[in-house]
């Protein structure tokens, strides 16, 4: 959304103007007493600044109210892969535990017959 030349209001510093955009910040232009401010963009419209223009306000709320929906999902799908690898982790290691409990009894109790087979010659 193109809002270079869109009059905003901020709560401290009152109207102004955007005279700069970027995808991440935008320049505004306020009364010569506060001169030029950079703000984060988009995410000053959700408390520093408004549109005077409803139209393009309401537009912007959708487009922060979609950002937080993504971010969200994108939350809960790491969450997700998180708990599907510490349940693969533990299920790796309860088959290990299992694999290590089949296999054959040490040396000693092999050898344990061949020592009483020499104790009784």
């Amino acid at each position: 959304m193109d809002l270079i030349r869109e009059k905003i209001q901020h709560r401290q510093y009152g109207s102004g103007v955007i005279v700069t955009q970027t995808q991440s910040t935008v320049t505004v232009r306020f009364a010569a007493r506060h001169g030029e401010k950079r703000f984060k963009h988009p995410s000053a419209f959700e408390s520093f600044l408004t549109l005077c223009d409803p139209l393009l306000q309401e537009r912007m709320d959708g487009d922060l109210r979609q950002m937080h929906e993504q971010q969200e999902a994108e939350r809960k799908q790491q969450e997700a892969e998180a708990a599907e690898r510490q349940t693969a982790e533990r299920l790796a290691l309860l088959e290990q535990k299992r694999a290590a409990a089949k296999k054959p009894a040490s040396g000693r109790k092999k050898a344990a017959p061949a020592e009483a087979q020499k104790a009784a010659e």
